[in-house]
């Protein structure tokens, strides 16, 4: 390029040359393809394919970061539209086709984005209400009744095999002190007959073990504690079912003198066990985001908002330099030709090394002039001849 256009740009008012040097093409594209970027991986995380805790430290981090670029992404978008006001107003070469394209190039990219992000909240809105229906949390109650009932079966079966053997034992007169052979045998039969991991025959004060049996027998046994005791000796079946135990317990008072107690043992199956509690964890967590189902739309909503809108800026960006790629090497042309009109055939415009038609453009219109310029020369130099040789005639 010639001084003469150098010249032009160093004329232009500092406004905007301030903003050729803010809103460079190299910048802008790279922060553009950052938002880009960084809406894919906030959409990976909602969508699930990234596991983080609701509150996590990254998805946080991923939030400021998302607001951060879609802050610098609109600065940048006002600043481009910013310029290409400017110079409409300053009626530079080149301006109005420049507002057309931005305004071309800024549709396309905006409408499908603005089509997409419609039909996401749509269809993210039909996924709420169809994860909230009420034939979800049909199916999830009666799963968690399911649950309960097989525990509460479990628990009323260990409970009445509790009556029964401390009924037996009543029945056939077993029970006599220091008998601890007749407790065993007894004990045996009934372990064997009802299923039972262990039976324990005990003295509630002392916790001594009058007899046992069972397959858990010889491991030795753990006595209830005086709560529980106490509850037993009130005529209750006591019921216990540790959480982290695969094995209920059961105690009860013998009629029996001196006053006796009964402690009897059951395993639960850990799969059936395991399942129970995953129901119970569903269930909750179910009913927990149906309470704050409002807070979650609006949570997700605003998530969604941002990156639709990162993603906008971002395609309308990518646009909008586009645009400016197709019209400045169109209003240099346009400059050039004004200076050639007003007689410097010195000027040349930027050959951009795309290889497109408007680069051939740059590339003819630079030969041209430099022939125009090589022809003028030419036609100087005939022209000082002739007018030497005029000037020798009249003389």
């Amino acid at each position: 390029m010639s001084a003469g256009l150098d010249t032009d740009v160093t004329k232009r008012p500092w406004a905007t040359r301030a903003l050729d040097i803010a809103l460079g093409r190299v910048s802008t594209l790279l922060l553009a393809s950052v938002a880009l970027l960084l809406g894919i991986a906030t959409f990976a995380i909602l969508a699930g394919r990234v596991k983080l805790g609701v509150h996590s430290s990254v998805a946080i981090g991923m939030s400021v970061a998302d607001f951060a670029a879609l802050l610098l992404l609109i600065i940048i978008l006002v600043g481009r539209v910013t310029r290409v006001v400017l110079e409409r107003r300053q009626g530079a070469a080149g301006a109005r086709l420049h507002v057309r394209l931005v305004l071309l190039f800024g549709g396309v990219a905006a409408v499908p984005a603005i089509l997409v992000a419609i039909f996401a909240t749509v269809f993210f809105n039909i996924g709420i209400q169809a994860w909230f229906n009420a034939r979800v949390q049909t199916a999830l109650d009666e799963s968690n009744q399911v649950a309960q009932g097989y525990l509460a079966e479990h628990t009323n079966d260990i409970r009445l095999d509790a009556l029964a053997i401390a009924n037996d034992l009543s029945q056939n007169g077993t029970i006599f002190y220091g008998d601890a052979t007749g407790f065993a045998n007894f004990l045996v039969q009934q372990t064997a007959t009802r299923g039972l991991t262990q039976a324990v025959i005990f003295e509630p004060v002392t916790g001594q073990v009058i007899a046992s049996a069972g397959l858990l027998a010889g491991m030795g046994a753990t006595i209830p504690n005086q709560a529980e005791i106490a509850s037993a000796r009130a005529g209750q079946v006591v019921v216990i079912s540790p959480p982290d135990s695969t094995l209920e317990r059961a105690v009860i008072q013998l009629d029996s003198t001196p006053p006796l107690m009964l402690l009897i043992e059951r395993p639960i199956d850990p799969a059936i066990l395991d399942h129970v509690q995953k129901t119970e964890a569903a269930v909750a967590e179910y009913q927990r985001l149906s309470q704050n189902r409002n807070g979650l739309e609006i949570s997700f909503a605003l998530i969604f908002a941002t990156v639709a809108l990162l993603v906008l800026s971002a395609a309308v960006l990518i646009g909008l330099v586009i645009a400016n790629q197709i019209a400045k090497p169109i209003g240099h042309l346009m400059r050039a030709a004004e200076r050639v009109r007003a007689g410097d055939l010195t000027v040349r415009v930027p050959e951009t090394a795309t290889g497109d038609e408007v680069a051939g453009l740059s590339r003819a219109f630079n030969r041209m002039t430099g022939q125009l310029a090589a022809q003028r020369a030419e036609l100087m130099v005939a022209y000082g001849q002739l007018d030497e040789r005029r000037r020798f005639t009249e003389t």
